[in-house]
């Protein structure tokens, strides 16, 4: 998915620092159509742009701290874009798709250099599914980073993401800008949680 989203846009002349930003933004507005259970398209071509960008204030109204331009591509580009999102298959959507594209741009697309290790998807996935977490647990990480193991954490106890049965999660970190990502991460991943900066 990925490899296609980024040809889709290299094919349209959009240079690489530039297309790492409007991937994550098409998929922010898709992690919000998905989760409104909305259309996933307008009405005509001609209006898509004004659609992706309307649902992006919305997103701003979700994430005020983070700092989201509309969409800057063309209307041929943001057209090639946004149709391999559409056509992915059913079920990317409920795959780790929104996290791999985010732990691949996410701290680029925030500007935010954390000079720090991430740790590996598949990593966070083994070891909170050793865990016995619940709807019950409470989940702390005191050196939150990116958040990546609170959201494998609430994975971990229910794929389905119900809010009812994630477990409690508190986040901690001394950097505020750790604390941006892991706030982008976290809405990505529908988690919610508890943070703090100290």
């Amino acid at each position: 998915l990925l490899s296609r989203l980024d040809q889709a846009l290299h094919n349209g002349g959009v240079g690489k620092g530039d297309r790492q930003a409007e991937i994550i933004k098409l998929m922010l507005c898709k992690v919000q159509l998905s989760r409104k259970s909305r259309n996933l398209a307008p009405r005509s071509t001609d209006d898509l742009r004004a659609y992706l960008n309307s649902v992006l204030r919305e997103v701003r109204i979700e994430l005020p701290e983070i700092e989201i331009t509309d969409i800057q591509l063309d209307l041929a580009s943001t057209t090639a874009a946004w149709s391999v999102l559409t056509n992915m298959e059913p079920n990317l959507l409920n795959s780790s798709w929104a996290q791999d594209i985010f732990m691949r741009f996410g701290p680029k697309f925030l500007k935010k250099d954390l000079d720090q290790y991430f740790t590996p998807t598949e990593i966070v996935e083994f070891m909170c599914q050793s865990l016995e977490i619940s709807g019950n647990s409470a989940v702390i990480d005191p050196a939150g980073g990116s958040a990546d193991f609170l959201t494998g954490a609430a994975f971990a106890s229910s794929p389905s993401l119900e809010p009812s049965s994630q477990p409690r999660i508190h986040y901690w970190d001394q950097s505020e800008e750790a604390a941006t990502v892991a706030r982008l991460n976290l809405w990505i991943n529908g988690v919610k949680a508890e943070l703090s900066i100290k």
